[in-house]
């Protein structure tokens, strides 16, 4: 990452937000809330609408390299045009989760780096038990990882959910 350079980040929601500042706080020692050069902003999901072009564009107007970062879900290439589509941007500047190849989300990423794998195990165990029930909806994988956090001793419930999470603890 270039300090001399500005980004504005768009993630979808607020634990993409965390888990990128956390990212950047690790690898780069850099921390987001006292550098101005990097902005990550919350999309709010991965519908787009006038109010959040115009702030993106904003940043870009104002010499920030814009980098998108959303899940890939269940159709990357439908993920990828979506970006394209309303952001008017190329390939370069868009990462889908879980790692700009595959389908799947942040919280595959973070099922796939838990420290204690015994729970996810067990969760998962859990989903194909519900799965096995007629008129039945399958957990979000975001309960998962709230499940996997709240299971361990020493995390406190008040630090757990998307925007309090520490992400270089436990993953």
């Amino acid at each position: 990452m270039d300090n001399n350079k500005k980004y504005i980040i768009l993630v979808e929601g607020k634990a993409d937000k965390k888990f990128i500042k956390d990212y950047i706080k690790y690898q780069y020692q850099i921390d987001t809330d006292i550098n101005d050069n990097i902005i990550i902003e919350e999309n709010g999901g991965k519908s787009f609408n006038k109010n959040n072009i115009n702030n993106i564009q904003k940043y870009i107007d104002d010499d920030y390299e814009l980098a998108v970062i959303f899940d890939a879900d269940n159709n990357f290439e439908e993920a990828k045009n979506n970006i394209k589509t309303n952001l008017n941007i190329d390939d370069n500047n868009i990462f889908l989760f879980p790692n700009n190849n595959s389908l799947g989300t942040l919280e595959d990423i973070l099922s796939n780096i838990a420290v204690i794998k015994d729970i996810i195990n067990c969760f998962d165990k859990y989903t194909n038990c519900i799965d096995s029930i007629p008129e039945t909806i399958t957990p979000a994988k975001k309960s998962k990882i709230y499940a996997y956090l709240e299971s361990i001793k020493s995390y406190d419930k008040k630090t757990i959910t998307e925007d309090k999470r520490d992400y270089t603890e436990n993953f």
